[in-house]
């Protein structure tokens, strides 16, 4: 119920019948009908009223479009988000002009979807402002129906994300940074463990031919992709050779002078960049479409060699190659010369300065070896000692004599015999499986021959030395190395003392 209708009775004296009540009541539903649109209309102009504060209140920008894409509503956010002055420049025109040409497309393709298939479309792109000016947006598209579900046109919410986007550039920047640095890190911590794994295992080395093994199985993963080589100079330094290579072929030349080479020339790395127009090394073939890296190994201010590496000319990361070169050829050079360092003073822990054979402490540990797998073998092991007497020879004289019988005693064994110079007058040879009748055969030829060299040599006075033979092997003349040593060294001193008898068999021993 809405009212009343009232009526006042005295001012008639007809009755009421029923056309005037039916009257009445058509009358009364008029009123009503008329009253319940008032206040619907009231009640749309409140919930209208109330829309449009809530829109101008949103942060976002409000609009609607008809069916054609063209604005039949824009809020004053929307006039101040595109540039505009007035709701009479936007209304009309196409919404699509507020979007930068490069996205138009695909925006119509969301509205087509809107239309077909979706409620609700989210477009994100670069909108344009009225200036031509530009910014990033994000605009949420519903579609507006009638009663009956008919499609009528689309509400639009437009956001500017430019400052969030930039910041998500950025922040895609940073982790895209982040990423670049994580990786970077990682592959430092990579070579530096193949560095220090390469550095181990180079310390480990008791020879040049380990070194090499352990390059060629360790660079080649630090240097992934490129081909490489080790060249090592040779004894007079006149030209370098390659020792080692790896992912051949390689684009040098095997042998060349060191003066082909301007890192060796230089003593420092040197790069060759032939489509670049670089200088190039001589000894990189012609017309090779490579870049080359060339890097002397340097220890202890003696180039040894040369480190050399090659890739193609687009490969990445050159300069992160270029240090960690140096640091392999640093490492390299330095076992390297360890290595030498190392056989040069076992060799002169060893062996004898003037003659170059082995000396005294050489061989007792030599003849101790030999004499447990004598032992083990059951097998015989010969020794002859060469007593020389060489005090009528000039003192000039006696350093030469003794050179030239220690060249002509190396000349004059088997290879697997072993020659000492025992004392500055005592030569001891071990013949390893030779019985004592061998010790006496090789005695006698010894003897032999140096009567022959007295002869070649008769002019330096050679004939005025005296040489004796002292012969004793094992089992016969004992198990102990200073028994057999101390046996074959009296008999070389007995035999020495009579000219006339040069080979003197040591006593055997009671057991024997």
């Amino acid at each position: 119920m809405v009212g009343f209708l009232g009526l006042n009775l005295e001012q008639t004296s007809r009755p009421w019948d029923d056309q005037t009540m039916h009257m009445l009541r058509l009358i009364a539903s008029i009123f009503t009908n008329l009253h319940i649109r008032m206040q619907a209309e009231e009640s749309l102009r409140r919930s209208e009223a109330q829309y449009r504060a809530l829109v101008q209140t949103l942060p976002d920008s409000i609009s609607t479009m008809d069916m054609n894409g063209c604005y039949n509503y824009v809020s004053e956010q929307t006039l101040r988000l595109y540039g505009y002055d007035s709701p009479e420049e936007m209304l009309g025109t196409f919404a699509a002009l507020g979007v930068a040409e490069t996205d138009r497309e695909r925006m119509q393709q969301d509205l087509q979807n809107l239309r077909e298939e979706h409620p609700v479309v989210t477009f994100t792109g670069t909108m344009q402002r009225k200036d031509g000016s530009l910014f990033s947006g994000q605009a949420h598209i519903a579609r507006l129906t009638d009663s009956e579900g008919k499609p009528t046109g689309y509400i639009v919410s437009v956001r500017d994300i430019s400052e969030s986007y930039r910041a998500q550039m950025e922040l895609s920047g940073l982790n895209e940074e982040l990423r670049r640095t994580v990786l970077e890190l990682e592959s430092r911590n990579n070579d530096a463990n193949l560095l220090n794994e390469l550095g181990d295992l180079l310390q480990g080395c008791l020879n040049v031919s380990e070194v090499y093994d352990v390059v060629s199985s360790t660079v080649p993963r630090i240097f992934p992709g490129m081909a490489g080589g080790l060249y090592m100079s040779n004894a007079s330094r006149r030209y370098v050779e390659s020792t080692l290579q790896w992912n051949t072929p390689l684009h040098s030349e095997l042998v060349f002078e060191p003066d082909r080479c301007w890192a060796l020339r230089r003593g420092r790395a040197h790069l060759s960049e032939p489509e670049h127009n670089s200088l190039s090394c001589r000894h990189i073939v012609e017309d090779s479409r490579i870049i080359a890296l060339c890097t002397p190994l340097v220890a202890q201010g003696e180039t040894q060699g040369l480190f050399y590496l090659e890739g193609s000319p687009d490969m990445e990361g050159l300069q992160r190659t270029q240090q960690l070169a140096t640091m392999v050829s640093e490492r390299v050079a330095l076992a390297l010369a360890n290595l030498r360092l190392s056989e040069s003073l076992q060799a002169q822990s060893i062996r004898d300065p003037l003659t170059g054979l082995y000396n005294r402490y050489y061989i007792e540990a030599t003849l101790q070896r030999d004499l447990h797998r004598a032992v083990r073998k059951k097998s015989p092991i010969g020794l002859v000692m060469l007593h020389l007497d060489l005090q009528a020879l000039p003192a000039a004289k006696k350093d030469h004599w003794i050179q030239t019988l220690a060249g002509y005693l190396q000349s004059n064994v088997r290879t697997s015999d072993i020659i000492c110079r025992y004392s500055a007058d005592e030569f001891l040879i071990i013949l390893p499986d030779a019985p004592l009748t061998d010790c006496v055969r090789r005695a006698e030829s010894l003897h032999k021959g140096f009567s022959s060299l007295r002869r070649h040599y008769k002019d330096m006075d050679f004939n005025s030395i005296q040489v004796g033979f002292g012969l004793a092997a094992y089992p016969e003349h004992g198990d102990r190395i200073n028994d057999l040593i101390e046996k074959v060294r009296i008999a070389a001193n007995q035999a020495v003392q009579e000219p006339e008898d040069p080979y003197h068999i040591a006593p055997q021993t009671a057991a024997s």
